[in-house]
């Protein structure tokens, strides 16, 4: 939020508050849907598989597949015409970083990519973990995540493949749901166990909560000590006279990080890739 604001961190209360209202039958879960949907331009998908997988619940059959639907239409509309007409490429946004086989130019390398590559299937061990593996128990409440997980493994994007930085804001949440259907499904099932048996499972699951926790924690922590270890304070000092000493009429091309500050100029071009 320093310097690249990301509209998807509003989602996970929007999502939250869906999945609240639309378990309750409110009406209101339409508007959680919208407001939801408009914070990432892929949103739409993930609520529609999300919908999708709430009409299997007893009774939410038919709301489900009217929001699951509506949102397909939605996305559609969004990624085949509005993005298209408004962007210099005539593309969707997606297109850029979408992967698939003609990227390679063969389907074997796509697929060892995108199934075999174990720096993913470790990444997503990370991501599942501090929910004690339990969205793998929640059944067809899966499908909101794995589709998630699916589109996100797509990229070329190394950090959006591996769900890191504020990718986790529209996966997480997803996650976490499945995480308590999970729960709820494990604990029926126990229901009839003994309490020496109840307890070992939940110590079990506590602690692999703690130990994908500590994972997490401890592996970014130093990403983060030596990414901000090694910044130039004397430039980050003077970063803010020199943006003044250039005239204000000026044309400016920057770095996308260096936006921010020059929020108040006419004429600024963001150089993507600087290096």
């Amino acid at each position: 939020t320093l310097y690249d604001f990301h509209m998807e961190a509003c989602g996970p209360i929007l999502l939250f508050a869906f999945w609240l209202s639309f378990r309750q039958k409110h009406r209101i879960c339409w508007l959680w849907a919208f407001l939801y949907i408009i914070t990432k331009k892929d949103a739409p998908i993930y609520l529609m598989f999300l919908a999708l997988a709430g009409s299997f619940l007893p009774g939410y059959r038919r709301q489900g597949l009217r929001l699951a639907g509506t949102a397909l239409v939605y996305a559609l509309l969004v990624l085949l015409v509005a993005q298209p007409l408004f962007s210099p490429t005539s593309k969707h946004l997606l297109s850029s970083r979408l992967a698939w086989p003609q990227t390679w130019d063969a389907v074997l390398p796509w697929l060892q990519t995108q199934f075999f590559e174990p720096a993913r299937w470790q990444s997503l061990s990370r991501h599942l973990l501090p929910f004690g593996l339990l969205p793998l128990l929640a059944g067809w409440t899966s499908l909101p995540w794995l589709g998630a997980l699916g589109i996100q493994w797509l990229s070329t994007d190394w950090r959006q493949a591996h769900c890191l930085i504020h990718y986790p804001l529209i996966f997480y949440p997803l996650l976490f749901i499945a995480a308590a259907v999970g729960w709820g499904w494990l604990n029926r099932h126990l229901q009839l166990r003994s309490r020496h048996i109840r307890l070992s499972v939940f110590i079990f699951i506590l602690g692999l909560s703690l130990a994908g926790l500590g994972w997490g924690w401890f592996s970014e922590q130093s990403a983060l000590i030596h990414a901000y270890g090694h910044a130039n304070k004397a430039a980050c000092q003077r970063a803010s006279q020199l943006l003044a000493d250039i005239p204000a009429d000026a044309e400016i091309r920057a770095a996308l990080t260096l936006t921010p500050h020059l929020a108040r100029r006419d004429k600024v071009g963001i150089l993507m890739k600087p290096d």
